[in-house]
């Protein structure tokens, strides 16, 4: 084997604080860092451009309803006290998944596939639209 490879890290657009973070991280640390910034970064450009067409952006509401279907889903796996690998292997996904679910990481998650698991758990889900004021 040759010598590690080092990490190859754009430092252009990253904040002060953002750098101390990467400090003492390993290289796959890092990567899902960064990751995570660009996503962020690609809403925000999202955000302004909704608001810059007369749309209200749809973060907020999105995050919401994946956290009340997270709250769901936690709430029924502990009450029926199903496994990780219970539900991973009900619902044909790998059980790293469901750990993921269950351990609040939203970001992996469409709305989809989460009231998806909430019927395999056997909870219905329904959507009320509501006319704003």
């Amino acid at each position: 084997m040759g010598p590690p490879v080092k990490p190859v890290i754009d430092l252009v657009n990253l904040t002060l604080n953002q750098l101390e973070k990467l400090a003492d991280k390993t290289f796959v640390e890092k990567q899902k860092l960064m990751d995570q910034w660009v996503i962020k970064a690609n809403q925000k450009v999202a955000e302004k451009h909704a608001i810059s067409i007369g749309l209200k952006p749809i973060k907020g509401s999105k995050r919401k309803i994946k956290k009340m279907l997270n709250e769901k889903i936690i709430q029924i796996v502990q009450s029926k006290k199903i496994t990780h690998l219970d539900l991973a292997l009900s619902a044909q996904t790998p059980r790293t998944r469901i750990t993921a679910l269950i351990n609040r990481h939203l970001s992996q998650f469409s709305i989809d596939a989460m009231m998806q698991i909430l019927w395999i758990l056997g909870t219905d889900t329904e959507i009320k639209f509501v006319e704003k004021p």
